[in-house]
């Protein structure tokens, strides 16, 4: 028998002799049941996951915001009324409260991110500009930020982590 006999045959005709055997059907569907059942509890690890690593990250995000934020109105509120006075005074209040609209502009809700918001450059934005304040003021170093936090430690994560036993991706509110 030649090749060429076999290639007349329409598919219909043709017979897998994998499939028609029926310990290869029943393999198969055991198969395809476990790879159903894998993805889903896959993808609900994997939801689960990633929403307590954005709660983390979302956690230290703020945290550091809030840090920039309290930095600003700090030092507007010197400068506004006149404690400390110096030739470049336009110049430190111009830069801080340029830190301060940044931080204020920052999304802090899911709802105002737009499809197009670049929250990660935003950031990079916020915090470089952190740094000029910093540099334009004499003792304050950008570094001190790590050191008056480490000093005063609020509460950590594990103490209280959020368990997501009977949550639901649609009931998470920020």
């Amino acid at each position: 028998m030649d090749l060429s006999d076999f290639s007349s045959l329409s598919t219909s005709d043709q017979v897998d002799p994998f499939t028609s055997d029926p310990v290869n059907q029943r393999q198969i569907y055991h198969h395809t049941i476990g790879l159903k059942r894998g993805t889903e509890s896959g993808q609900l690890a994997g939801w689960r996951d990633g929403y307590q690593t954005g709660l983390k990250q979302g956690a230290t995000i703020s945290s550091e915001l809030g840090y920039y934020e309290g930095f600003a109105r700090s030092w507007i509120s010197i400068m506004e009324n006149n404690l400390i006075k110096c030739a470049s005074h336009e110049r430190k209040l111009s830069i801080t409260k340029s830190l301060l609209d940044l931080c204020m502009t920052f999304p802090n809700r899911s709802s105002s991110i737009k499809q197009d918001d670049d929250v990660q450059g935003k950031l990079t934005k916020i915090r470089l500009k952190y740094r000029q304040a910093c540099s334009m003021f004499s003792g304050v170093t950008s570094e001190s930020r790590t050191t008056s936090i480490s000093r005063f430690p609020g509460p950590s994560w594990n103490d209280s982590e959020p368990t997501l036993e009977n949550s639901k991706p649609t009931d998470i509110y920020f």
